[in-house]
């Protein structure tokens, strides 16, 4: 039974592993920024379940505000021993027509939250000699992507992040690995339209997207024990849309 954290994890492949491993067994505390109705209902159905699930509010591009949380947390449990960076925002279109704000708020959710949230657990992981770090990334930060160049970016950016940290960490015992997702049905995916989408799904080897429950079993193998020698890795799952 391990005290685990995800963060973006009220909705889409977050919430799906939040679920996953409240129902394993697991202490689960969830960060979310804005969808507290959602938050509250995932709550509401695991502590139902009698799992161990709580969700709390934070905008994870703000470092005074991760700071805090980890300190509350910490205070509840002593330790992380499994971090989840799932939190990421997507913003479509040419890249000529991106606002510099909205290229900055990308930024932050997607690779800056990893590096607050990351260097909040590590102290008491390294003491330990042991944790786990999964950061949820995507294709699209290994092959290109017209109208996703920031999206692209960030992904990419996760993927250096991971291999890098892993490298440095492997010595102190600690496993640093992430998660390439293809199309996954969530509800970022929904936005981009139904022509979109049915382009894309004809694309599909599989002819399917992926859904968030397998992500998440994804992320469980790698969380656990079965997956002791394995560190600096981007697992892709995609269906066969990448190889």
């Amino acid at each position: 039974m391990s005290h685990i954290v995800i963060t973006g994890g009220s909705r889409g492949i977050g919430a799906a592993m939040v679920r996953r491993f409240a129902r394993d067994g697991h202490h689960v505390v969830f960060l979310y920024k804005a969808q507290i109705e959602k938050a509250r209902a995932l709550v509401r159905m695991l502590q139902a379940e009698g799992r161990d699930a709580t969700g709390i509010q934070c905008d994870v591009a703000d470092p005074a505000a991760v700071s805090d949380v980890f300190a509350a947390i910490k205070e509840r449990w002593n330790h992380v021993d499994v971090l989840i960076n799932c939190a990421g925002i997507s913003k479509n279109g040419l890249l000529q027509d991106m606002l510099p704000q909205e290229w900055q708020s990308l930024m932050a959710t997607n690779v800056d939250s990893v590096f607050y949230c990351s260097r909040a657990v590590l102290p008491e992981m390294i003491a330990r000699k042991q944790g786990v770090i999964i950061n949820l990334s995507s294709i699209w930060g290994a092959r290109p992507a017209a109208c996703e160049v920031a999206y692209s970016t960030s992904k990419g950016a996760i993927d250096a992040f991971t291999r890098s940290l892993a490298a440095e960490l492997s010595y102190s015992g600690i496993r640093v690995n992430a998660i390439a997702p293809g199309v996954v049905h969530t509800d970022m995916v929904s936005a981009l339209g139904d022509d979109t989408l049915k382009s894309l799904s004809e694309e599909m080897p599989m002819g399917r997207f992926a859904t968030p429950d397998e992500i998440a079993d994804l992320a469980a193998y790698l969380a656990s024990d079965k997956a002791a020698y394995i560190t600096g890795q981007i697992l892709t799952i995609a269906g066969g849309f990448a190889m």
